[in-house]
């Protein structure tokens, strides 16, 4: 694999690692961040559900308080006003203290007057909220106090209502209680839907006896559930008129702040991924511009070898630089050993052309005068030493002949003979 090829990998995989790394954390860190910020969406709306019904108790209560300080109410449940109900308790009264109900009870919380606006419930939501204050005696104050009050919300079979109970005294706080008057409000479909128009969110109150299975077991939960990919909600218990934790509210608000989380994880992911894809291409670049195209440049000018005409030149102060100048320097002494050799073989070969001449010239005298000498009248023992001296010479000048050929086959000066042979031969 060559270098570039090898830079590329490495980065690529270096940085899809990276990108991995970064988006996979900044998603979990993220996500974590968006579900506690969804969480505190979530208790902030609980919260102001609460903090909204403690305003209509506190509302209705304040209401009450001007009927039930009043010396026409007292001297009517005394039975010396027969009457304030006609006069006092209309439609329009009714209607102008959103109520659905007026009780006035005597000491003993037997009912005195009973005044409902047309379209209530009907008996059903009477018999059971009068067996309910026939039971509860707490929800009976008959103190002489002015500031004595229970308010609050309570559960009956037909749906919620808000009720507040104060004693009937005279206009100046002062007593005895004649008794005590209670107003009711239900908690219709309208006025809920009024809730979760100030809310923002879906609004849902129950008995905990009358709950969901699905509200119940958020509630033990955790008070906080999805309900789905776009809706989460959020549960609370709430105390009735008794303070007793016999009631529960649910919040369902959309996920706004997931999803708009989610988007923008989404595009800064995606912003991420471009961010290291670009910055990979740009060191991709860098190094082929600092490294790898200076590596090419220079193995492409090593490569060239005798051909090259000038000194490998590499721009730049680095190491890439310094071995680029290694590289001429080992060039050069490379060059200069060839050329040394080259001048030896040289020399070499012309001495033995040289000597070999030199040597012929005698030899061949020495052949001939042999050759001369065999053709004189010799004895026995003369020829002999004639003979040995001619076949010496002529070892000689084989000998001779070879070596011309070795330095000639040095010096590239080989030249080939056509001859006849037999192959049997």
């Amino acid at each position: 694999m060559r270098l570039r090829t090898q830079v590329i990998v490495t980065i690529v995989i270096s940085f899809s690692v990276l990108a991995t790394l970064v988006v996979s954390i900044n998603g979990v860190l993220a996500t974590q961040r968006f579900r506690q910020l969804e969480d505190t969406e979530v208790a902030d709306q609980v919260g102001r559900l609460r903090s909204i019904l403690n305003k209509e108790k506190d509302d209705l209560a304040a209401k009450l308080s001007d009927w039930s300080v009043w010396d026409d109410a007292w001297k009517f449940l005394s039975g010396t006003n027969p009457t304030f109900a006609a006069d006092q308790i209309t439609a329009s009264a009714m209607s102008g203290n959103a109520l659905e109900m007026m009780l006035f009870l005597d000491p003993q919380g037997k009912v005195v007057h009973r005044q409902a606006v047309p379209g209530d419930s009907g008996a059903a939501r009477s018999a059971a909220l009068f067996q309910l204050i026939t039971d509860t005696p707490a929800l009976r104050p008959n103190d002489n106090t002015a500031d004595t009050v229970v308010a609050g919300l309570l559960g009956l079979d037909q749906g919620l209502v808000l009720f507040a109970a104060r004693p009937v005294l005279h206009s100046d706080g002062s007593g005895p209680a004649v008794g005590t008057l209670i107003w009711v409000r239900d908690l219709t479909t309208e006025r809920l839907a009024n809730l979760a128009e100030r809310l923002q969110s879906q609004v849902h109150l129950w008995r905990q006896s009358d709950a969901p299975t699905e509200a119940l077991a958020q509630l033990a939960g955790g008070n906080r559930g999805i309900q789905s990919a776009g809706k989460i909600a959020g549960m609370t218990v709430l105390h009735d008129g008794l303070g007793k934790p016999t009631l529960c509210g649910q919040v369902v608000l959309s996920r706004r702040t997931w999803q708009a989380g989610m988007t923008t994880l989404w595009w800064q992911s995606a912003t991420t991924m471009l961010a290291l894809v670009l910055t990979g291409f740009g060191a991709i670049w860098l190094l082929d511009q600092l490294i790898t195209r200076r590596v090419r440049l220079l193995a492409l000018q090593a490569a060239a070898g005798d051909h090259a005409q000038s000194a490998i030149h590499v721009d730049g102060q680095d190491e890439i630089a310094e071995l680029a100048q290694q590289v001429n320097q080992l060039r050069n002494r490379l060059q200069k050993t060839r050329n040394e050799a080259l001048g030896a073989a040289e020399a070499k070969a012309s001495f033995l052309a040289v000597m070999s001449h030199e040597i012929r010239t005698p030899l061949n005298g020495v052949i001939g005068m042999v050759n001369l000498l065999g053709r004189t009248p010799l004895n026995r023992e003369q020829q002999e030493y004639a003979d040995i001296i001619s076949s010496s010479a002529d070892n000689l000048l084989l000998l001779l002949n070879d070596i011309l050929d070795f330095s000639k086959i040095e010096a590239g000066k080989v030249e080939i003979e056509h001859l006849p042979f037999r192959p049997s031969t």
